[in-house]
């Protein structure tokens, strides 16, 4: 899945920009799948799902709303909201789309991977787990 190099990260959002127009093709970063975490003046951190082994999150879901199809696929009519997947992530890969009441996991852009494609400094790329 993802490869992180949170040193390499500017804050420049343009992974959450890329993310967003991908799945809503609109601007903005409110719903995006991948999130920069700034905690100045501590350094950044990059919140997205990488993938874990053990799936905590789709482990968690009291509803089965969550299954794994190479990557974590959500089915919107079985979520009730509860948000335990968020709670089980143990990398804060998920988020939470209030407006919608569900959770936003990375489905790698059906393959596209528009964060590392938008990523001008390498600090998202394609790869294993750092």
């Amino acid at each position: 899945m993802f490869k992180l190099k949170t040193d390499n990260c500017t804050n420049c959002r343009m992974c959450e920009l890329a993310c967003v127009w991908a799945h809503e093709g609109v601007n903005g970063t409110s719903t995006a799948r991948v999130r920069i975490a700034d905690h100045w003046p501590q350094r950044s951190g990059i919140k997205v799902c990488l993938s874990c082994k053990g799936h905590e999150c789709v482990e968690s879901c009291p509803e089965d709303a969550l299954s794994w199809q190479d990557y974590v696929h959500l089915d919107v009519d079985k979520c009730v909201g509860c948000m335990t997947c968020i709670e089980a992530c143990p990398v804060g890969g998920v988020h939470w789309n209030a407006a919608a009441n569900i959770p936003l996991i990375c489905d790698t852009c059906s393959g596209d991977y528009s964060c590392v494609t938008a990523c001008p400094t390498g600090a998202i790329t394609l790869g294993g787990r750092s």
